[in-house]
C-alpha cells in the first residue's frame, strides 16, 4: 500500500459522511447511520498514474477493454483531477485527450449521490463510454446478497441490459443502487482469484455493482457530436431490514 492521498471530507448532520481522495475525484467511504457503504482495500495503491482499489472508481472514456483501447477501463480514473468541496458534497473537473468531464458527488440522508458529465472537446466526432465501479461492502458475499446471482468463490462478471434498481442484501440493511441515464448494469466479484492489491479472503466483503453507458454497440460506445454533452448518474440509499 503507498502513503494515502490528502482527503476532503464533506459531513452534515444526519447525513451520509463522505471522503473522496484530492485530486483524483475517487470516493474513498461513504459512512452512513447503517455504516460504511463502501469497500476500500488496506493494500490499495495510492500512486499517481495508479488505480485505487475499492470505493467508487470513475471509469472513463471506455469500459474495460471493450473498445480495444489501453489502460482497461480508461484514464479517468488515473490522472489528477481538480476537487472542491461544495455544500453537501464535492465538484470534481478534469480536461485531458479533448475531452471535459465534471463529477458531482453528493450526500443524502440515507446514502449518496453521483453524476459523472462528459463532452467531446474536439473537432470531430467521438465515441465515449461511463461508468461508476462501486466496491459495495458486506459482511460475508457467500450469504444471499444480490438476487439472482451465487457467490461461492468463482468469478461473476455479468453485462447486461437490465436498467431497473438492484438490492444489495447485508445482514440488517439492503443497498439500493439506482443508476441514471445508462445502457448497462455490470456485476462483478473477483472470487478467490483476487487482484494483486487485495487481500486473499476480501473478496468476501464487497460486491460491485456498476451502472455503465456502454452504447447500443459495447464495442465502439456513445457517439458524440464536437462540443456535445452525454451523462450517466447512480443513486445509492440504504435501509434497515
Amino acid at each position: 500500500m503507498t502513503t494515502a492521498p490528502k482527503t476532503l471530507t464533506s459531513t452534515e448532520s444526519g447525513r451520509t459522511a463522505l471522503t473522496i481522495a484530492d485530486g483524483r475525484a475517487h470516493l474513498l467511504s461513504a459512512d452512513s447511520r447503517l455504516g460504511e457503504l463502501l469497500y476500500l482495500s488496506p493494500e490499495a495503491d495510492f500512486a499517481e498514474g495508479g488505480s485505487i482499489r475499492g470505493g467508487v472508481p470513475i471509469i472513463a472514456p471506455w469500459f474495460n477493454d471493450l473498445t480495444g483501447q489501453e489502460p482497461a477501463h480508461g484514464w479517468a480514473r488515473r490522472r489528477a483531477w481538480e476537487c472542491q468541496e461544495v455544500p453537501g458534497g464535492f465538484d470534481c473537473r478534469i480536461h485531458h485527450d479533448e475531452w471535459d468531464f465534471r463529477l458531482g458527488i453528493q450526500t443524502t440522508p440515507k446514502g449518496f449521490a453521483m453524476m459523472l458529465k462528459a463532452r467531446n472537446a474536439s473537432s470531430k466526432r467521438r465515441n465515449v463510454q461511463l461508468a461508476f465501479h462501486p466496491y459495495f461492502r458486506v459482511a460475508d458475499i457467500t450469504s444471499p446478497t444480490v438476487e439472482g446471482y451465487s457467490f461461492d468463490g468463482s468469478l461473476v462478471d455479468d453485462r447486461t441490459t437490465v436498467t431497473s434498481p438492484v438490492t444489495v442484501t447485508d445482514g440488517h440493511r439492503r443497498i439500493i443502487v439506482t443508476g441514471h441515464e445508462h445502457d448497462h448494469t455490470v456485476v462483478w466479484n473477483p472470487g478467490t482469484k483476487v487482484p494483486g492489491d487485495m487481500p486473499a479472503e476480501d473478496w468476501r466483503h464487497f460486491v460491485c455493482v456498476e451502472p455503465a453507458l456502454l452504447g447500443e454497440d459495447p464495442s465502439t460506445g456513445v457517439s458524440l457530436a464536437p462540443w456535445e454533452w452525454t451523462e450517466i448518474g447512480m443513486t445509492v440509499k440504504v435501509e434497515e431490514i
